[in-house]
């Protein structure tokens, strides 16, 4: 009978680490997620594995730009008529979300978890990760290093599969 209360706090246990894991995966590289910057709303969807991060902008006065980020710089395309290197630090939230999925994919720890979000500090890194349990859908991406924060929500990943298997 004493055992009944121990393997209750066990699985309860197991089922808080379950989410933690299972934000992981559906967050793992490559990975195509559609995304829109906050404040201003900025719809892009962004390929993204170890490699680096292609962004397709959605919007209409935007549409056919590109931008790939990757360790070793970044290039600007319109549709295969102009293509430039330009700064990565020109575009400071695309190289941060790029950056801060490529550092969640490698880390092997564990986040602090909250009602509705898990935050991961890496390095000087902020990655907190928020999501809808009754939805069991990623909500938003927020991330923050050296006092500069952007907020990013999510509007698709990958498939709607990975997607309700992403807040467990």
């Amino acid at each position: 009978m004493k055992k009944l209360p121990i393997l209750l706090l066990l699985l309860l246990f197991l089922a808080s680490c379950g989410s933690d894991t299972d934000i992981k995966e559906a967050l793992s590289l490559p990975i195509e997620i559609g995304l829109s910057l906050l404040p201003n709303g900025s719809e892009f969807t962004a390929s993204i594995d170890e490699n680096g991060c292609l962004v397709r902008f959605e919007a209409e006065c935007l549409q056919g730009l590109s931008l790939y980020f990757s360790d070793s710089g970044a290039r600007a395309e319109i549709e295969g008529y102009f293509e430039r290197e330009v700064e990565q630090e020109s575009f400071p939230a695309l190289s941060m979300l790029y950056k801060s999925l490529v550092l969640l994919d490698s880390y092997e720890g564990e986040g602090e978890k909250s009602e509705n979000r898990i935050k991961y500090t890496i390095d000087e890194t902020a990655i907190m990760v928020y999501y809808d349990k009754a939805t069991e859908r990623i909500t938003h991406i927020e991330t923050e290093e050296k006092g500069r924060r952007f907020l990013f929500t999510v509007t698709s990943l990958g498939t709607d599969e990975a997607q309700s298997n992403g807040a467990g």
